[in-house]
């Protein structure tokens, strides 16, 4: 029988837990280091799941052997396996004394999520007034301007592609699930969420929209505001219009489609940046050895230069994570990583919980594009999914 936390130091594990997804995984390993240790302290005796360390114990073996099989380099498993296993027993230790305390946790991530995308906003507007990323100290990383005008919104993160990301559930929450009454807090968001040009992220976010019409045949005028520029953008994609704002987020995704359908790197070398990661990461994880069991946890990077060998200008761009766990998950695991992936998200899909709904399309976007396996809450987003699978209609959450 799980013992129960104290109030107090329940809601400051959630503010801690929320508040380190949205940093570098080494923040967020701090967190769950004092999330542990206040967990202790309360109830002096805590446990982890058999299954838990069954899993665990079963990834490892299983990519030693993988590993030992191909003869690769051993390094980069044991750091990931350190990694994966602290997140993972770290979790799994903490949430029995939160399931039942979802709904808090998830306002807290969207309280988070707010500030989050009003930070974003800030380093909007100063950048147009001033042509400064106030944030770029954080990471060192480039200004990514959108037509020498706007700047694609990272806020406190270090791509505007994790950044929305990172706020996927929440904007599925606000515009798929709740979206009445429209405030100023709801537009922030969405509006951040935008900003960040993302071209994944408006996939799902449009996916999230058209589920919802098809649940509830609503939101269709909503939906229509989100897509009909996106669809105008598209169409307008070999116009003499260069400018179009939306025109590199459009582009992104006809290269992408193209490049699925030629799957060689004579052609996907000609792509944009984007869309050539994630091709070439793709193409990779098809030609990488033992595709039935794959070459064991960290051993992409491995495959990536054993496999692709070229000299174009950009080679090795997102070698290291695939791009997306989709390419990360067949590199290192092959179909029976992918098998249990998709397993894995529809057995526990709960149309019913909306805590579900939203971590389902977090999945999705982190299958697309985001290769980590510990970044930005993934773990953190796979517990909520899993143990929001069996809530049944859960009150909606006014913010």
């Amino acid at each position: 029988m799980t013992k129960t936390l104290h109030h107090k130091n329940r809601e400051i594990i959630e503010w801690l837990i929320c508040g380190g997804i949205f940093c570098s995984h080494y923040v967020e390993l701090l967190c769950l280091s004092i999330c542990l240790i206040i967990l202790f302290s309360d109830v002096k005796q805590i446990k982890v799941s058999k299954y838990i360390l069954s899993f665990i114990a079963l990834l490892g073996l299983y990519s030693m052997i993988a590993i030992a099989t191909i003869g690769y380099e051993i390094g980069k498993f044991i750091q990931q396996f350190a990694l994966i296993a602290f997140y993972t027993i770290s979790y799994a230790t903490i949430f029995p004394f939160l399931k039942g305390y979802l709904n808090e946790l998830f306002t807290k991530y969207l309280k988070i999520a707010i500030i989050v995308a009003f930070i974003g906003i800030i380093q909007w507007i100063v950048y147009i007034l001033f042509h400064l990323d106030i944030f770029h100290f954080l990471y060192s990383r480039p200004v990514y301007s959108m037509g020498n005008i706007f700047i694609r919104i990272s806020s406190i993160m270090d791509e505007p592609g994790y950044l929305s990301i990172a706020l996927t559930p929440c904007v599925v929450y606000f515009t798929s699930i709740k979206p009445y009454p429209i405030n100023f807090k709801k537009i922030a968001v969405v509006l951040t969420f935008i900003l960040t040009f993302s071209a994944i992220s408006y996939v799902v976010l449009g996916l999230s929209l058209l589920y919802s019409i098809a649940k509830k045949f609503k939101l269709i005028f909503l939906s229509l505001i989100v897509l009909i520029p996106l669809i105008i953008s598209y169409s307008n994609i070999n116009s003499t219009n260069n400018d179009s704002i939306f025109r590199g987020i459009t582009e992104r995704i006809d290269d992408s489609i193209k490049g699925i359908n030629n799957l060689e790197p004579i052609y996907f070398e000609r792509l944009n940046l984007s869309s050539y990661a994630l091709i070439s990461n793709l193409w990779v994880a098809i030609n990488a050895p033992n595709r039935i069991y794959g070459t064991g946890l960290g051993t992409h990077e491995q495959n990536y230069l054993n496999t692709y060998k070229s000299d174009y200008q950009y080679y090795g761009f997102n070698q290291k994570d695939g791009y997306s766990l989709f390419n990360r998950i067949f590199s290192e695991f092959g179909i029976i990583g992918l098998f249990v992936l998709f397993i894995f998200v529809f057995k526990w899909f709960n149309s019913r919980s909306f805590i579900n709904i939203c971590a389902f399309f977090l999945i999705l976007s982190f299958i697309l594009k985001g290769g980590h396996y510990v970044r930005y809450g993934l773990i953190f987003w796979t517990f909520m999914y899993y143990y929001s699978h069996k809530l049944m209609h859960n009150n909606e959450i006014e913010i």
